[in-house]
């Protein structure tokens, strides 16, 4: 019997913590288009194109090894 995991959302006060979609692409290559000088230390994607590479899980070589993937979103309850 094979057992499958389902990753949880994690609401908080602040942001709330979900699973990577394809819907977050277009808001994780906006992010990742700003300032880049701090982006030395860990791959960043550059573009759409990379953004949804990513999510699909193809886009980094230093993927987690329990291969989920985690996006900080604004918290409903802030309106942030």
């Amino acid at each position: 019997m094979k057992l499958v995991l389902t990753p949880p959302t994690l609401p908080g006060r602040l942001v709330r913590v979900e699973p990577l979609t394809r819907e977050h692409a277009p808001a994780l290559a906006a992010a990742a288009a700003e300032d880049r000088s701090s982006y030395g230390y860990t791959w960043v994607p550059e573009g759409l194109a990379d953004a949804e590479r990513y999510v699909r899980g193809r886009g980094s070589t230093r993927r987690a090894a329990a291969g989920w993937r985690r996006w900080c979103a604004d918290s409903p309850t802030t309106g942030l």
